[in-house]
């Protein structure tokens, strides 16, 4: 079995082999970076003769290679490296990075926002442009090329945004010009009316929890009582980032007529619940945390806890900040809160002022 330096010092030897004649005598590197959640992960960068840039290619994890027989496995992974090489670069070309500056035309539409939390990733924050949203951070980035195993894309860094001589503020607006022309936004509806939410480990991406998606012309007050939506992306992305159009979040509020409570069940996706249905904090960021644990990988936890958005400002934040100003605003709405907790359906047709 291959030790994780035998691994890399073979990868190096031998990647050139299963690469076209372009790439003789190209210069390969390996390169730590840091990821989401702060997590390191290392690359290897087969840089062509006389370029400026080069994609990085992560390796796996040394705990993933230990099963790796050299060098009876390694063709495999050769090929499928070097298809992901030379697809980058096309998809590069395509878009015309690290060409002419005239080209960021060509980049505009593949621009789309990566949502992540901001203390878990300063670091990867600190190198490109952001904006913050409550506790967590819009990053902006660039689809590639559609590759063999899967989507790949690059941050827009804060020297690419000088190169191209843009501010945050256009890539913000081209983001939500995007999400809007190419029509990014998927809501589907979760649960039955009948069901009630009782165990957080069955929610909330469970396939056979889905019904369908749901059109906007659907949407009411009792679209989220007693239910849950999601938010996703059509076309596969950071599905949480669809958020950062300022209109969504207000909109689904408004036709809803209630505001918001939003579980991050992962950087793909949200899962909205009526505020209405006085979900408590403390309960709801259990729930995330247990999808966290138990449903999604590590690298696409988004936040450790749930989130709220009030109609009256406009204003997303995190569910223990909007108990906490309802518990200002109304003496009884704690009342309230724990009564429907013990009681769920102690709302079920009833109206009430907050």
């Amino acid at each position: 079995m291959a030790s994780y330096v035998e691994y890399k010092m073979y990868l190096k030897d031998h990647i050139l082999e299963y690469l076209p004649e372009e790439y003789q005598g190209a210069a390969i590197t390996f390169e730590k970076r840091i990821k989401e959640r702060g997590m390191e992960k290392e690359g290897i960068a087969i840089k062509k003769r006389g370029a400026n840039i080069s994609p990085i290619l992560y390796l796996p994890q040394p705990q993933d290679i230990e099963g790796i027989r050299i060098p009876e496995d390694m063709p495999d992974i050769f090929r499928d490296l070097a298809q992901v090489r030379m697809a980058a670069e096309i998809g590069a070309q395509m878009l015309g990075v690290g060409q002419d500056e005239q080209d960021y035309e060509k980049i505009k539409p593949k621009i789309y926002p990566s949502l992540m939390k901001q203390d878990w990733n300063k670091e990867l924050l600190s190198k490109g442009p952001s904006r913050n949203l409550s506790d967590l951070a819009i990053q902006y980035r660039i689809e590639l090329e559609q590759l063999p195993m899967g989507r790949a894309s690059i941050p827009i860094s804060n020297e690419m945004m000088e190169y191209y001589h843009v501010t945050e503020e256009d890539l913000y607006q081209q983001c939500i010009k995007n999400i809007r022309d190419q029509e990014r936004v998927q809501l589907m509806g979760m649960m039955e009316d009948k069901e009630i939410i009782e165990d957080a480990s069955q929610l909330p991406c469970n396939p056979e929890l889905l019904i369908r998606p749901i059109g906007w012309g659907e949407l009411n007050r009792q679209s989220l009582r007693r239910k849950l939506l999601t938010i996703t992306d059509r076309e596969g992305r950071d599905g949480a980032g669809m958020i950062c159009d300022p209109d969504l979040l207000p909109a689904i509020a408004e036709r809803a007529g209630q505001d918001i409570v939003v579980l991050p069940s992962s950087t793909q996706e949200l899962i909205l619940a009526g505020a209405d249905d006085l979900i408590d904090s403390q309960f709801a960021d259990q729930m995330v945390q247990t999808i966290n644990e138990t449903q999604v990988e590590q690298e696409i936890w988004l936040s450790d806890h749930a989130y709220a958005f009030s109609r009256e400002g406009r204003e997303l934040m995190t569910l223990k900040e909007y108990e906490d100003r309802q518990m200002e605003k109304n003496p009884m709405w704690e009342v309230l809160r724990r009564t429907a907790s013990r009681h769920p359906d102690f709302l079920q047709g009833k109206e009430w002022d907050r």
